[in-house]
């Protein structure tokens, strides 16, 4: 399995979010992606912004929630899509000063 794919995506993704909030989110730099759970069939990834107070969101989510693209690029299918987007727009919302969240997409 090529693992870029899925993390190509997953910026991807970050990038459309960002431009369209006026974000800066980021995967954690201090990560390999993507994290693999040893117990479960998925795996994560840790969201935060490049700048400010550091506060991360931990995604985890399964192969399956990823649809192929021309080329062999993979892409958040728009169930997990949808998930993931009102995750980050709940957790970096006005008034939310939680630290860290989890969501899982699958």
């Amino acid at each position: 399995m090529i693992y870029a794919a899925f993390n190509s995506g997953i910026k991807g993704t970050l990038e459309e979010i960002n431009a369209a909030k006026d974000l800066d989110l980021e995967l954690d730099p201090s990560w390999t992606y993507p994290i693999f759970n040893s117990g479960r069939p998925s795996f994560g990834y840790m969201i935060q912004r490049s700048s400010g107070e550091l506060r991360v969101l931990s995604v985890a989510m399964n192969v399956r929630v990823f649809d192929e693209e021309l080329g062999g690029g993979k892409r958040l299918n728009a169930n997990a899509r949808e998930k993931f987007i009102k995750a980050i727009e709940a957790f970096w919302s006005k008034g939310n000063t939680s630290s860290h969240s989890f969501i899982d997409v699958s």
